[in-house]
């Protein structure tokens, strides 16, 4: 008998675009990060890139702590 495979909850993953309108940053920055190792990826084919939200989330905050917010 294989082994289970969990497939992700819905809204646990983000694709390309999500991380983009959730982050501050460029495309051409995220795929730096993602070079460098600053941000955590899965790519689950050809041209699919996943990223974790929690993952993203803590980004986020790092990208926003200091700053003023309108």
């Amino acid at each position: 008998m294989p082994p289970e495979q969990t497939l992700p909850r819905e809204g646990e993953y983000l694709r390309t675009q999500g991380v983009l309108d959730l982050l501050p940053i460029s495309r051409r920055t995220l795929f730096r990060w993602m070079d460098n190792g600053q941000l955590k990826y899965i790519r689950a084919g050809a041209r699919l890139i996943l990223f974790r939200r929690a993952d993203i989330e803590r980004m986020l905050q790092k990208l926003t702590v200091g700053r003023a917010v309108p």
